[in-house]
């Protein structure tokens, strides 16, 4: 399957992530780690040379964007990341678990990050790897100064504090005992800690060695992210390895007799941190969004580097039916291709084809002229055209799936056999049970468990035409072949490979073209896009920044809340042409001197070219046998050259020509979502044809783009980076702080302290931590009281104007209207397309154009910009600042306190520290779905109603209802269709009256009946109801780690009697045993790993 010319010669050997080490490598770690296997030809990147964490800067080169720059807030505000950093790391920290994306070629690093090399005779001073570096000059060599190591955020929280000399005893006791697997090492790093300075040599060749080393290992065609190492996923094995031998070994002796309800919690808490992958977030697919014919299915099959990957159904109408959703092969399945069909239950199937009837009925009412409307309710042409729409796809579903009777063979008879019934008023039941037999009998083969089809292959071929007999039409490209098919039935098609993208965890949705005429179609594509985590929408290249299609695809992608998760992708880049000397005009100085440079040298070789054909010729005529041969090869090399050049060229017109539709693209989201909260568009222009030549490579056309400039490599490194979705953050919170913290629980429970006043000091630590209510009570206070500063008092500023413009709108656009014309608009939300003149009355659409107008520093999108400082400021960063506070407090009573002074607190203090690094990453996720419902709240105020689909069952217009401003005009409209009073005013007199109405709800200065002031009044709603369910599940987070403090407390502290009596020395002596292990793997051989990991993400942030 993998084909790609950047990865020829590697050979897939149990995937391309997998770890490697020799046999003697396992034996050196002591048996502790699991082993590995290796690459084939990819170097071992441990050896036994120790290196120093510090960035020695080398030749520049252009660094490529990072891909996790964008925020969802603007880039100029402090996310609750940013508020951390202020309030607890240093200036001159460097995050080391900073999640990094580059999306460039493979180029030289312009930093590397390794540690300190020392030949096997040297001494090693120092070890510490948290060192602040200072260059010092000295001649002939680089040296570095080495200073105390800056505290990491945890530490400005708790260690601070720790001040008994016997808890600082204790704490290098443990530090030492957890090093485990050196101890020269530790009394190495006491001795620097004794040292004021301690010097140590680099050898920037060695640098260079290491780095060539750790991009060795990177798989070719990757992005330079630590998770995609060999060392991350030995990593994540080490993991595994450490979380099940403690729980075996705890199993072990609990047969034995052994009882502690309390490690049984710990051992469960375990079982749930081993497996890293399930601690990772669900990034979801990349769905690919596009109208029909733009390149999406031949865009995935360039990803995958399989020119036969994507599977196009091959109808006669459209090249996909149905989504396929391209992932990785189950690790056990033994066939190479695996294609699972997802139908509907049978329940639901007897549901659709009901739809289907009623569809079919209601289209052949409309056309006979014999809908039920009365004439004021007259259809105006938007949904005559949906019952249209829907009619004609439900009699091509029916075609396709009954065609295997003939009286049922095509649309045409189906569309008789329902009008007979029609005029025989058969109801849509009977016409229905017609249908059952010819249904039962087509899916009766299909052999699905729990609704799924299952199919497997090791030739693709063969397997692609039986899918597509399953998921097309029942008639194929050429108007023949009208076997029946289920593919209405089938809600998805998963498509499972083994290749060496998807196998690191990339998901492709290929999805039907958004503009289909057949309306199932298109609510197969709808669902895919709201379950996927990022889309890709493709169009073509060509006038792209008008393209109104594009803009509805934006617009739905904000709606679903993944403005953020948007990727442009601009196909056919190799047919752009090149510029006239108009165009160039427009062009830099830079640019226009690409270009002429390229011109010259293709004109100095088309000279020469002409001049050698001319020698050559001269030298036949002239029987110069050896000057012949010669200018022969000459004219070769030449012509060669000449190719070159002319590719070259054309190639440079293109770059540029890309390098503006990027420019171009930049400012789209802005420009439809109207708010500085709208990131830069991303878009990657490419060429499917260009790239697909580089991998047939059969010589008989060359691509005239290199393999960069099709694009293609640089759009996969970008969805390899979103699909890494901070794994390596999230593994380096396992490693180094939840594992640590959880054995350091256990290490608590085994080690039980005497202490005399146990129980006043147990009341002084339940008041502190009791449950917490009251941060999330202020939290909603602070919250509400900013919107109610920005968004309500932006409303109540600008409803004057509003209403001045409202009423001249009003006058204009409602005054001439008929009053059952008038009505009409009422019934359909504001929104009426007249028959004969083709006007289009939009009500909703201005009123809320006049919304979003007002005085530049008081617009609706500006409070919004307010208000996500206030949350930033206020809420955030105050969240974290009172449970920094609260824990120090707790820390300080213990150390400190009346009852607590004098007694070893430092293996409690450091678990307390653990607990607020928990509480911190889990609170991320938490806050990320704050922020996400805020921006959700404010697009259903500042976006445009869309009231394009009629909801028939509900009777209202389903999206447009998601929508508060859309919600409350419809409100409005309800209430004035009945200022008729029960019908008692007539004629003109109602028209009156319901304008009235209208005018009144957008212009009175009650704020209980003024539309404006309850739109933002409905906001306020939607945010402090999903506030409280969020502050519930907040705070279960926040006490649930309290509690575990109060659980560690009790258990570590201990009366004498309790002790003796729940003594059980060989059992815990054993768990201690294997709780030093554990250590000494964790901060052996895992920690060098993480060490590895981040120092390469810190190098490789600006390569």
């Amino acid at each position: 399957m993998d084909k790609t010319p950047e990865s020829k010669g590697v050979k897939r050997l149990g995937g391309p992530l997998m770890p490697s080490t020799s046999e003697d490598d396992h034996q050196q770690d002591g048996g502790s780690s699991p082993k590995r296997t290796k690459l084939d030809n990819q170097p071992d990147t441990r050896s036994d040379i120790q290196y120093d964490t510090q960035p020695v800067t080398q030749h520049d080169t252009q660094p490529e964007p990072n891909v996790a720059e964008e925020m969802n807030w603007d880039q100029q505000r402090k996310s609750h990341d940013q508020w951390k950093s202020d309030l607890f790391v240093p200036q001159d920290k460097q995050a080391s678990d900073a999640q990094v994306g580059n999306n460039g070629a493979e180029v030289e690093p312009t930093q590397v990050t390794v540690e300190k090399a020392v030949s096997p005779s040297q001494e090693v001073i120092t070890s510490e790897p948290d060192s602040t570096i200072e260059e010092i000059e000295m001649p002939g060599h680089v040296f570095e100064e080495a200073k105390a190591p800056t505290a990491s955020p945890e530490a400005a929280i708790a260690r601070s504090d720790i001040t008994s000399d016997d808890e600082i005893t204790s704490q290098n006791d443990s530090d030492s005992q957890e090093l485990g697997a050196d101890p020269e090492r530790a009394t190495r790093e006491t001795s620097h800690d004794s040292s004021p300075t301690a010097y140590r040599y680099v050898d920037p060749d060695l640098l260079q060695k290491r780095q060539r080393e750790l991009l060795s290992a990177l798989p070719q065609g990757f992005p330079r992210l630590a998770c995609y190492l060999p060392d991350f996923k030995e990593a994540e094995g080490l993991v595994e390895f450490v979380c099940d031998k403690f729980i075996a070994g705890a199993q072990e002796i609990k047969k034995q007799g052994y009882v502690n309800e309390e490690i049984d919690v710990v051992c469960d808490d375990l079982a749930a941190c081993r497996s890293a992958e399930d601690q990772y977030g669900k990034v979801g697919p990349v769905a690919c969004l596009g109208t029909t014919g733009k390149g999406k299915t031949s865009t995935i099959s360039s990803l995958l580097d399989d020119p036969d990957a994507g599977f196009a159904s091959g109808g006669s109408k459209r090249g996909t039916y149905i989504s396929h959703e391209y992932c990785a092969a189950s690790p056990d399945e033994a066939a190479d291709l695996v294609v699972e069909l997802f139908y509907l239950s049978s329940d639901r199937i007897k549901t659709q084809v009901k739809e289907f009837v009623a569809n079919i009925l209601r289209y052949l009412q409309l056309r006979s002229g014999e809908d039920e409307d009365g004439s004021d309710d007259e259809l105006d042409e938007d949904e005559s055209a949906l019952i249209d729409i829907k009619g004609i796809t439900a009699l091509e579903c029916l075609a396709d799936v009954l065609c295997g009777e003939r009286r049922f063979a095509n649309t045409q008879s189906i569309e008789e056999f329902c009008r007979e019934k029609l005029k025989q008023n058969a109801s849509s039941d009977k016409i229905f049970k017609e249908f059952m037999p010819t249904l039962k009998a087509l899916m009766a083969p299909r052999k699905r468990d729990h609704d799924v089809e299952t199919l497997r292959a090791t030739e693709s071929k063969a397997l692609h035409q039986k899918v597509r007999q399953l998921t097309r039409g029942s008639m194929n490209r050429r108007g023949v072949d009208r076997e029946p098919s289920a593919w209405p039935f089938v809600t998805k098609v998963q498509v499972r490979q083994v290749n060496k993208y998807l196998d690191a965890g990339l998901i492709l949705a290929d999805t039907p073209g958004s503009g289909d005429n057949n309306y199932h179609v298109v609510e197969n594509t709808q669902r895919s896009i709201q379950d996927a985590g990022t889309i890709m929408i493709i169009t073509h290249h060509l006038r792209f920044h008008d393209d109104e299609a594009l803009r509805q695809h934006l617009k739905t992608c904000i709606r679903l809340g993944k403005m953020n998760n948007i990727i442009l992708v601009l196909t056919k880049i190799d047919e752009m042409s090149n510029y006239n000397e108009e165009e160039r005009l427009s062009l830099s100085p830079e640019e226009a001197g690409e270009l002429d440079a390229a011109e010259t040298r293709l004109e100095v070789l088309r000279l020469k070219v002409e001049e050698t054909r001319q020698k050559k010729q001269n030298a036949r005529a002239n029987k110069m046998q050896d000057d012949y041969m010669r200018y022969d090869g000459d004219l070769q090399d030449l012509e060669a050259a000449e190719k070159k050049a002319e590719a070259h060229l054309r190639q440079s017109h293109i770059m540029l020509r890309c390098n503006e539709l990027r420019r171009q693209a930049t400012e789209m989201l802005r420009a439809v979502d109207k708010s500085a909260f709208a990131p830069k568009l991303k878009a990657f222009p490419i060429s499917n044809t260009q790239y697909q030549l580089h991998l047939s490579n059969n010589g008989k056309k060359c691509p005239f783009l290199d393999l960069e400039a099709t694009g293609i490599p640089s759009l996969r490194r970008e969805l390899l980076t979103i699909s890494a979705g901070g794994k390596s953050r999230t593994l380096q919170h396992i490693c180094t702080r939840k594992l640590p913290w959880l054995f350091a629980g256990i290490e608590l429970i085994l080690t039980k302290t005497p202490v005399e006043r146990k129980d006043k000091l147990r009341n002084v630590v339940a008041q502190l931590i009791c449950e917490e209510s009251s941060i999330f009570k202020d939290m909603k206070r602070e919250l509400m009281n900013s919107y109610d500063k920005t968004i309500i008092k932006a409303i109540s500023d600008n409803i004057p104007g509003w209403s001045e413009a409202c009423s001249g709108m009003l006058n204009i656009e409602l005054s001439t209207l008929h009053g059952g014309t008038l009505l009409g608009v009422l019934r359909r939300d504001g929104k009426w397309k007249h028959k004969k003149l083709g006007k289009v009355f939009n009500l909703t659409k201005n009123i809320h154009e006049i919304f979003l107008l007002g005085n530049k520093n008081k617009k609706i999108v500006v409070a919004f910009e307010k208000f996500g400082d206030y949350y930033l400021g206020l809420v955030v960063k105050q969240f974290y600042m009172r449970l920094k506070d609260k824990l120090d407090k707790l820390r300080k009573t213990l150390t400190e306190g009346q009852y607590g002074k004098g007694m070893r607190m430092g293996p409690f203090s450091r678990y307390i520290m653990g607990t607020y690094d928990d509480i911190e990453h889990a609170m991320e996720k938490q806050f990320a779905k704050l922020e996400a419902k805020i921006t959700s709240i404010r697009h259903a105020l500042t976006l445009e109603p869309m009231n394009d689909d009629y909801d028939e069952k509900n009777g209202v217009n389903g999206e447009m209802y998601q929508h508060i401003f859309g919600r409350a005009m419809g409100q409005s409209y309800k209430e004035s269709r009945t200022a008729d009073d029960h019908g008692k005013l007539k004629g003109k007199a109602a028209k009156r009256a319901r304008l009235a109405v209208i005018e009144a709800n957008l212009t009175t200065p009650d704020k209980e009946k003024n539309l404006f002031h309850c739109v933002g009044n409905m906001g306020r709603e939607r945010l402090e109801s999903f506030f409280d369910e969020w502050a519930e599940t907040s705070a279960d987070i926040v006490n649930g780690a309290f509690a575990k403090i109060q659980q560690n407390f009790d258990t570590h502290f201990r009366d004498q009697q309790t002790i003796k009596s729940e003594d059980q020395p060989e059992a815990e002596e054993k768990l201690k045993s294997m709780i030093a292990e554990a250590n000494s793997v964790i901060g052996g051989r895992m920690k060098e790993l993480m060490d590895t990991c981040a120092s390469f993400e810190r190098t490789n942030s600006t390569a």
